[in-house]
């Protein structure tokens, strides 16, 4: 099947950023509608094909709200592998990346990109020449969002970037941060996204609280707080995500371009269960007044989260296991979603034991679900207790 590279995506990746195994997802609750509403741009695109290439009940529908997504769009690369997809699915030759139709759309869309691309130059050209700065900026921003219309990622870095040169005032900066953010997240550049995280919050937004007050920059920062989450989560930092994605506000978030408020619902909620303690599960998650309105999103996360601190850990793992499927068509989360789960497991094992000096094992398997015949699995439990409580 092919895989969806978009154009002038040869930035440099970081390393923790991999694509999980291939599997299929063959049951899911996700509505597709309601995603195609939660996104914009190039993420719908990514989502929806990322569903359908692993959830094949949803694989058709999911082509098809890509292929509407697509049109409003320049990006050819994209075009294409939905077009791939589709046909592998319906085997209509109608639907072939070469079929007379698809060739008609890519010239046109070739045709009217290069019109675009030559005026912006040539506008470009022309505030250069009188040295207006904030044409100028304005310029390299237009630029810059052609290319990501195209899918031309590198080309929409290096435009966006130059526009430092030319920003006039903190909000200049700020704009320009978040457009950079924006493209280093579809590259899996996430040292990049912490660096432009941490020169905005140098200039104050995210500590000084007078200033993030302001509407606009209420925005600013809780797009800032959500895509340095969602690398520090890429990153396997899952305490760090957690603690970034807790700082949002569900009044003030929206960021369609790369996440929607179920997603911090989803991605805090995993990794502080992966990773918090039980009183800071309690105080920042459970009773937190301002997440509390991301958890309602998502009723049988905040459930599991609310039986895991209550100790039923068979139906808090129960509850785990019911969205998995829905978790794994996530393309961010899909690679962390074992790992999370494994690490959840783990504390509440280290949780189960703590208050025992001893622990029948037929009742510890009865409470995980699980058999002493799987020994490897009890060696391992053994060992994580010895050493919780011994080192």
């Amino acid at each position: 099947m092919a895989v969806f590279k978009p154009q002038g995506a040869a930035l440099e990746v970081d390393s923790a950023t991999k694509e999980p195994d291939d599997y299929t997802v063959e049951n899911t609750s996700l509505d597709l509608d309601a995603i195609s509403q939660s996104y914009s741009g190039l993420m719908k695109i990514k989502r929806l094909l990322h569903i359908a290439r692993h959830c094949p009940m949803l694989a058709l529908d999911a082509t098809q709200h890509a292929v509407e997504e697509v049109r409003s769009t320049f990006n050819i690369g994209a075009f294409q592998d939905i077009c791939y997809i589709r046909h592998q699915l319906t085997k209509d030759p109608k639907d072939s990346p070469t079929s007379p139709e698809a060739i008609s759309w890519i010239d046109d869309r070739k045709r009217q990109s290069s019109l675009i691309l030559e005026t912006l130059d040539k506008d470009l050209k022309s505030f250069r020449s009188h040295s207006i700065k904030e044409s100028i900026r304005r310029g390299y921003d237009d630029l810059g969002d052609h290319y990501l219309k195209c899918g031309d990622l590198t080309n929409s870095f290096k435009c966006y970037s130059r526009a430092k040169d030319y920003c006039l005032s903190d909000k200049h900066f700020y704009g320009l941060y978040l457009n950079i953010i924006v493209v280093s997240v579809f590259v899996g550049n996430w040292s990049t996204v912490i660096n432009y995280y941490n020169k905005a919050d140098s200039y104050g937004i995210i500590s000084n609280k007078q200033l993030a007050k302001q509407t606009d920059m209420l925005k600013i920062k809780s797009r800032l707080l959500a895509a340095v989450g969602l690398a520090e989560m890429c990153l396997e930092k899952y305490k760090n995500a957690a603690r970034y994605f807790l700082q949002l506000s569900i009044d003030a978030f929206d960021f369609p371009e790369i996440l929607s408020a179920h997603d911090v619902a989803i991605y805090a909620g995993l990794c502080a269960l992966a990773t918090y303690d039980r009183p800071d599960l309690n105080s920042k998650v459970i009773s937190s007044n301002t997440f509390k309105e991301f958890l309602e999103l998502e009723p049988t996360l905040r459930n599991a989260i609310c039986q895991f601190y209550d100790s039923k850990y068979t139906a808090c793992l129960g509850s785990l296991r019911s969205i998995q499927g829905d978790l794994l068509l996530d393309p961010f989360l899909a690679p962390h979603v074992n790992k999370l789960l494994w690490e959840i497991r783990r504390r509440a094992l280290v949780q189960y034991f703590t208050p025992y000096s001893s622990v029948d094992m037929n009742k510890m398997a009865e409470s995980f679900e699980s058999t002493i015949g799987e020994t490897q699995h009890w060696n391992n439990s053994y060992n994580l207790i010895h050493e919780y409580i011994y080192l």
